[in-house]
């Protein structure tokens, strides 16, 4: 593989370092257990924290809404005193 790169321009101090850091290795001897293992389904989000969240989500969303119709209230008062 070194071969086919050589050409590249890459720097020989590098090339013998990735060679060096990147040779093979040998496989623990428990990878193949683990691998037969069946995983355990785990849930991705704990569903437990979405009642909260869409709570909170509805308080937001109906004082947002509460506000805007206190000010237009307002709004809509001083109009009415102007004429």
């Amino acid at each position: 593989m070194a071969e086919r790169h050589a050409g590249v321009g890459m720097a020989p101090w590098l090339e013998m370092e990735l060679a060096r850091q990147l040779s093979p290795v040998a496989a623990p001897e428990s990878l193949w257990d683990r691998i037969q293992e069946r995983p355990v389904p785990r849930r991705a989000v704990e569903f437990r924290l979405w009642p909260v969240a869409a709570a909170l989500l509805l308080m937001a969303t109906g004082g947002v809404i509460w506000q805007a119709g206190v000010h237009r209230k307002i709004r809509g008062d001083s109009d009415l005193a102007e004429s």
